[in-house]
């Protein structure tokens, strides 16, 4: 009995593990995309026959070995802070499963299910703080199915994947045959149905392209060993004129998130001289010191000297500040100022015809906060971003990830500057346009890459209406789980 006991812990470990594992290595390389259509079911056998503490404890652990799959490179930098953060997101896992073990035996499961799981995706987006790998992530690479974005955002595409696990698991749990039938047949539908959208989406123009605009991006590609250390100064800067003086006369010249070497004070003076002995516009990453608080800042400095700035809305937790002070006060942030303090305004980089809204880092993350930047007259994106910290593959791709969606909900280009790589530009419809690439490298080497941009006054329907999903998603769950034991398959 005791050797059963524990043959079945290590069984339903196991599969915990394979789930958040398969889920994981979705998010690593678009060549193991396909896992996430399937990768829940094994958890979904183990919810099936546990308890709700034990599914509280398999779904935890499913989520830490998911979590920790996809975010390991965080260790890099703080493996205390990677700690907590696992703690922190698998307990999204765990409480949606108390509700996705309760709905198992429900004769909608199929649909039910899928719509738990976006609600918590939703919530750890809007309230939670860390919208990384959402399911619908994953599928970045596959441009015609992900054009329900700009409709409905990535809501859809993860249901479209739960919905997949679902009508699997109810086919080998052989459930009623005409139960089985109708959720393959929605399936079906709405994977038809978001194919047709995306392929008609993608065969007209994104919008009306008015006046182009030529901007180059450039990748210093300088080392977190070197960037703070008073004795790479010169080099650095030295760096940032040498790349910036092969962009042509005419473009605005942008640099990554903290490309300046050294806090920059109020008045930016050596920038705006640095700006006019370019001859050309700069749109610079800086730390801006002011009045013994540090923000992480982009500034958009015309060759004239004229000045405008943005200071970071969203911080990094345990990065650029430390939540919950107070009782953590063990914990000291990984950069070299200590804590950053937010700005307070979404505020906008006019430069010609374009209206930037320079998402900084992680900023790409948050749909909410892209949308209001549009609202107020956006009609290009930029995220700067310095994402050396982390070593490389596979975090630059997940990083990637969101910055396409954000393009298509928005229906505008996005450009990516990054200091270590992958810069690129993303054009409305998600399309990654252009890549640096030097020697065949995307990363870790440094470099210039120039390209013609389209800004856009589009309107969709999700800049609209952003949340209508969810809404429409939650009203749909509870007339199902009212009427579920009234319709008989």
């Amino acid at each position: 009995m005791h050797n059963s006991r524990i043959k079945n812990l290590l069984q339903s470990l196991f599969f915990s593990s394979l789930s958040g594992f398969l889920a994981g290595l979705s998010f690593n390389s678009s060549n193991l995309s396909f896992l996430i259509w399937f990768s829940l079911i094994f958890l979904l056998m183990v919810l099936k026959d546990s308890s709700y503490p034990k599914s509280f404890f398999y779904s935890f652990i499913a989520g830490f070995i998911y979590f920790l799959t996809v975010v390991f490179w965080i260790g890099f930098v703080t493996r205390l802070g990677l700690f907590f953060l696992l703690l922190y997101l698998s307990l999204y896992w765990a409480i949606s499963s108390l509700g996705i073990k309760k709905l198992l035996e429900k004769n909608f499961n199929f649909l039910l299910i899928p719509l738990v799981w976006v609600v918590f995706e939703y919530l750890r987006t809007k309230w939670g703080g860390f919208g990384w790998a959402l399911f619908g992530y994953s599928q970045f690479k596959n441009l015609t199915l992900i054009q329900i974005a700009n409709l409905l955002g990535v809501w859809p595409v993860s249901f479209l994947i739960v919905l997949s696990n679902m009508v699997l698991f109810n086919f080998l749990e052989k459930r009623k045959l005409s139960q089985n039938l109708l959720s393959l047949l929605l399936f079906l539908f709405l994977l038809s149905s978001f194919l047709l959208y995306g392929y008609s989406s993608l065969k007209k123009p994104s919008f009306k392209k008015d006046k182009p605009s030529l901007v180059s991006l450039v990748q210093p590609n300088i080392t977190q060993e070197k960037k703070w250390e008073p004795i790479y100064y010169q080099e650095i800067k030295d760096k940032l004129v040498f790349l910036s003086n092969q962009a042509p006369l005419g473009s605005l010249v942008i640099f990554p998130e903290a490309s300046w070497p050294y806090p920059a004070g109020k008045d930016f003076v050596e920038l705006k001289l640095l700006a006019k002995s370019f001859k050309r516009d700069i749109l610079m990453g800086v730390v801006e010191e002011s009045e013994g608080d540090y923000f992480n800042t982009a500034v958009l400095i015309s060759k004239q000297g004229r000045l405008s700035k943005y200071r970071k809305l969203k911080l990094v937790p345990f990065g650029e500040y430390i939540p919950l002070r107070n009782f953590l006060s063990f914990i000291s942030v990984v950069n070299s100022f200590g804590d950053i303090s937010a700005g307070k305004e979404a505020v906008l980089l006019n430069y010609k015809n374009l209206r930037i809204a320079a998402l900084i880092c992680f900023e790409d993350l948050f749909p909410d906060l892209v949308r209001d930047f549009v609202r107020r007259g956006a009609n290009v994106l930029v995220n700067i971003t310095n994402d050396a910290w982390f070593k490389g593959y596979p975090q630059v791709i997940q990083h990637l990830q969101p910055a396409v969606f954000r393009a298509i909900e928005e229906k505008r280009y996005l450009l990516r500057v990054a200091n270590s790589g992958i810069t690129c530009i993303i054009s409305p419809q998600g399309k990654i346009e252009k890549t640096l690439r030097i020697n065949n490298k995307k990363i870790f080497v440094e470099g210039l890459l120039n390209g013609k941009i389209f800004p856009s006054q589009d309107k969709t329907f999700y800049s609209q209406r952003p949340d209508i999903f969810i809404y429409i998603g939650v009203i749909l769950g509870l007339a199902l789980l009212i009427f579920d034991k009234k319709i008989k398959f």
